[in-house]
């Protein structure tokens, strides 16, 4: 992946809006065991609730079935020899300024990092990691099982 280069080329100003402020959040996970959906549709369901424009983009690993959902994807079909996205469904994503982007993934992945270092979004957030500092302007730092429950408690009481 290019990753470096595209972290070092995004030029885009990074902020912290409120969070009862903000209109637009983009979704990023990787989804390669169904038993994690319901968790990621809850969490979709709160930010909708919110009155959030949510954007939604996964990426199966596997040759996993896309399931009954209704969210963007990409496999690795979609990844170039020299691993750039060859799908326009990630070129829309990576462009929209989400005032919000969530990575709701508990493990990194290169493939995901690929796109948070394109995005165009004012604040990432995403589960601690010290070698992600780049990748994200907020981390959730939680041993809690409910990973996302965390994530959503911290960013929405954010001003």
């Amino acid at each position: 992946m290019r990753t470096s280069s595209w972290l070092k080329r995004n030029k885009t100003e990074r902020s912290t809006t409120s969070y009862h402020d903000a209109l637009t959040v983009g979704v990023i996970f990787c989804i390669d065991e169904v038993n994690s959906l319901p968790k990621i549709d809850s969490f979709i369901e709160k930010l909708e609730n919110d009155n959030k424009m949510v954007t939604v983009l996964a990426y199966y690993p596997n040759k996993l079935e896309q399931y009954k959902h209704q969210y963007d994807c990409f496999t690795p079909r979609n990844i170039s020899f020299w691993g750039g996205f060859n799908t326009s469904k990630v070129d829309r994503f990576v462009k929209q300024p989400f005032d919000y982007l969530f990575h709701l993934d508990e493990k990194p992945s290169k493939i995901i990092q690929g796109i948070l270092a394109q995005s165009n979004a004012k604040c990432r957030v995403g589960k601690y990691d010290s070698s992600n500092g780049y990748y994200y302007e907020f981390m959730i730092n939680t041993e809690d099982k409910d990973y996302l429950q965390q994530m959503y408690d911290y960013t929405s009481i954010l001003n």
